[in-house]
């Protein structure tokens, strides 16, 4: 299994037009691609963001990542994004992780 961070600072008063974003991408990239994802907010700080995703393999995470160029509405909601996160910081951090079990 591949997993994905996303680390990003949304501003608290944007948080419902980041939900909204964030639900119709998810809604796009289902019909493409079997994942799993959550958001998760900061109990310390509000603005402070970790979104998950759980690919069952390495090309469907790379599927996804490619996506844009079939669904371009995920380009436009990409730019909704990029104007909910904090205006000081607009830094994404992506991380990726092969997850193991025993």
């Amino acid at each position: 299994m591949i997993v994905q961070t996303y680390r990003y600072r949304v501003s608290p008063k944007k948080v419902d037009s980041y939900l909204k974003i964030q639900k119709e991408a998810d809604q796009l990239y289902r019909k493409h691609v079997d994942y799993q994802i959550e958001y998760l907010n900061s109990h310390d700080d509000p603005w402070d963001w970790l979104e998950i995703q759980k690919f069952k393999s390495k090309s469907d995470a790379e599927k996804a990542n490619r996506l844009d160029e079939v669904e371009p509405r995920l380009r436009e909601l990409f730019e909704a994004f990029i104007n909910v996160l904090d205006d000081k910081n607009k830094e994404v951090v992506l991380e990726s992780f092969e997850s193991r079990s025993f």
